[in-house]
């Protein structure tokens, strides 16, 4: 399997992770998730659906887990912030996704009625982990 990788910035990657195939002799898109050489670390995976149109989630960052967001079905867009710059990216295939390294804030919007959205992480739920306030992941830039 071939892997693109288009840098965007220090902490976070668009990359390809799929590939189609056929099955049964009809066309039927398969998409194969297999990160052990794209991900820095082993993935424990969980899904947000059902998230209406209007509703934001996210709006926090991590100091230590990474994670990969793919759009498994539907769109919704990304908003990424280093701290320095923001960045907004739609996601609306699942043969594409985008890797957040520690210390991004991210929110999550405009979802689409049919979205499921995968979130490939590096470690379980830890609420210490998570940064909440805004002011306070800048302070903790510096």
């Amino acid at each position: 399997m071939k892997q693109h990788m288009k840098p965007l910035t220090k902490n976070y990657l668009l990359r390809e992770t799929t590939y189609t195939c056929q099955l049964n002799r009809q066309h039927r898109r398969l998409t194969i998730f297999d990160l052990r050489e794209t991900l820095p670390f082993v993935p424990v995976l969980f899904s947000l659906h059902n998230v209406p149109s209007s509703r934001v989630r996210g709006e926090h960052a991590h100091r230590v887990c990474q994670q990969y967001l793919v759009a498994l079905n539907g769109s919704l867009k990304v908003v990424l912030d280093n701290g320095k710059s923001r960045e907004t990216y739609e996601l609306n295939s699942p043969t594409f996704g985008l890797y957040m390294g520690p210390m991004i804030w991210a929110s999550q919007y405009d979802f689409s009625l049919d979205c499921v959205l995968g979130v490939f992480a590096s470690s379980h739920y830890d609420p210490r982990d998570y940064i909440r306030n805004y002011e306070e992941f800048l302070g903790d830039l510096t």
